[in-house]
């Protein structure tokens, strides 16, 4: 528990020496290696610009929303019709059930 003091954060230390200049060296050896890739791959866009239409689709949700509707307002008819039928008043809920 009481020993020697550990060298904490010091990266220029004479004992991190030994490791600062390799590592950097190894950083900027990498960088010159991306940039060389980087120019070797690249090829010019070409001079001929197509355009790309996109036509607005429509939103599922907002199409089953529209559906969902659509079936309600038709359930809701057949029961009026249903009523009207039965002799029984429709916006009194549970009657035509009886």
């Amino acid at each position: 528990m009481f020993g020697v003091a550990k060298d904490r954060a010091r990266p220029f230390s004479r004992k991190h020496r030994k490791y600062w200049i390799p590592v950097t060296g190894g950083m900027i050896l990498i960088g010159i290696i991306n940039v060389t890739l980087g120019y070797c791959s690249y090829s010019k866009p070409s001079e001929i610009h197509e355009r790309i239409d996109v036509t607005p689709r429509e939103d599922p949700a907002r199409k089953m929303a529209r559906e969902a509707a659509k079936r309600a307002l038709e359930k809701r008819a057949l029961e009026k019709r249903a009523a009207a039928d039965a002799g029984v008043d429709a916006s009194v809920p549970g009657q035509l059930e009886r």
